[in-house]
């Protein structure tokens, strides 16, 4: 599992991954952002190619949820540096956070993510592992 928070000489710090130029796939006013409120999922995390990155992103599947608005729900992602890098993939998680639905201006696709590092959920937000990624063998 890739890690990003270490200490040197008592000082503690942090890496973050910067996309090249080429690798950012959406740009300024490019996508709209809808708030469809506070939820809490359960999902396993199946991609975490992008999860080093700001806002860290996961792919989820097998999510369940109390909020009908919240159903499909395909990513996660944090602006709360606390969770970059954090889990693997398969790791069965629960979160809470705000979900938005996102449009992409240039061919009309919209996905929803479940949003953690927002003021509508601050200090009520989070994300703990609930079932660790089975070993690879």
């Amino acid at each position: 599992m890739l890690r990003n928070k270490y200490v040197y000489k008592g000082t503690p710090f942090s890496i973050h991954g910067v996309r090249l130029d080429e690798e950012v796939i959406r740009g300024y006013g490019e996508v709209k952002y809808h708030s469809l409120g506070l939820a809490k999922i359960r999902a396993v995390i199946s991609d975490t190619t992008e999860s080093c990155f700001t806002p860290a992103i996961y792919r989820l599947s097998e999510v369940e949820t109390g909020q009908e608005y919240a159903n499909d729900v395909e990513m996660l992602a944090s602006f709360d540096g606390t969770f970059t890098a954090m889990f693997d993939k398969g790791t069965r998680i629960e979160a809470f956070g705000k979900v938005e639905r996102i449009i992409d201006l240039r061919d009309g696709r919209s996905f929803k993510w479940l949003l953690i590092g927002t003021f509508e959920g601050m200090n009520r937000e989070y994300i703990i592992p609930i079932e660790e990624a089975p070993l690879s063998r």
